[in-house]
């Protein structure tokens, strides 16, 4: 399962790879797209939409807030508070987890109508990453810190992992791969800051970036697992063999990419 694993992300990292540095900030956006729809297809059914025309229509819906982004942009205004929003909602949830199930949150109609804070959002906000100065290396930055956080986790927790993190959620996830992730997304921050010439606060800021984006994303993967449970399945789909679906390799970007906009964007 490991070596998967392993050929699926170095395949999906060549792929994205490719669109970030060889395509203009629009192509890169259109490039990924794709990916954040299929991955609103695995939201449907964790939400209980099993009929393809109710799926097709959804993807509808989030093509079209895609649209609406690029030719105005004035709509992240109020769809990024009312994401964080939701963010704090579902962290509130986690640490109360199974007694706090509020149905408004996790029913039907509620995971369909924040499906766009969960995938329009994030990638709106690569968007906006990629049309920064040197955007291409803004978020890679972001990637390898999020790559960097889960491969930490992955191995300290199978490795030293004894204190379970919230059991209820993902039996998995231990506070020694919290540790351990945290230690690597340190490291990719101070290797960062120094490639890129910072010093003294400034590379105190990019440790904290670090620690903080390594936090929230796991978040979003606790979020998913959350999701996951109640729908009964072990894997949001099956599309990345090794990984499960779409949503199970992107559930630390939903949350991490609009926080990571704006935490460096006028710090890069």
């Amino acid at each position: 399962m490991l070596y998967l694993r392993v050929i699926t992300a170095i395949f999906l990292a060549a792929y994205v790879g490719a669109l970030l540095f060889l395509l203009p900030a629009k192509g890169f956006a259109l490039g990924i797209a794709p990916l954040l729809l299929l991955g609103g297809v695995e939201w449907c059914r964790l939400a209980g939409v099993k009929q393809p025309v109710g799926q097709l229509l959804y993807l509808v819906l989030l093509a079209l807030l895609m649209a609406g982004c690029f030719y105005r942009p004035i709509m992240m205004q109020w769809l990024l508070p009312i994401a964080l929003v939701w963010w704090l909602a579902v962290g509130w949830v986690l640490v109360g987890y199974p007694q706090r199930q509020p149905q408004w949150l996790l029913n039907k109609i509620g995971m369909l109508a924040v499906g766009p804070l969960l995938l329009v959002v994030p990638w709106f906000s690569l968007y906006l990453l990629r049309v920064q100065g040197q955007g291409e290396w803004l978020v890679l930055f972001l990637f390898l810190l999020i790559w960097g956080a889960d491969i930490g986790a992955y191995f300290s927790g199978r490795q030293w992992g004894r204190r379970k993190l919230l059991p209820a959620v993902s039996p998995g996830k231990s506070w020694e791969g919290v540790v351990g992730g945290n230690l690597m997304a340190i490291l990719v921050a101070l290797s960062v800051a120094v490639a890129t010439g910072k010093e003294g606060r400034d590379i105190g800021y990019y440790l904290l970036v670090g620690v903080f984006i390594s936090l929230v994303s796991v978040v979003g993967d606790l979020a998913e697992s959350l999701f996951k449970r109640r729908a009964g399945v072990k894997d949001s789909g099956k599309l990345l063999p090794g990984h499960g679906g779409v949503l199970d390799r992107i559930d630390s970007l939903t949350i991490a990419a609009p926080l990571f906009g704006l935490l460096m964007v006028g710090h890069w």
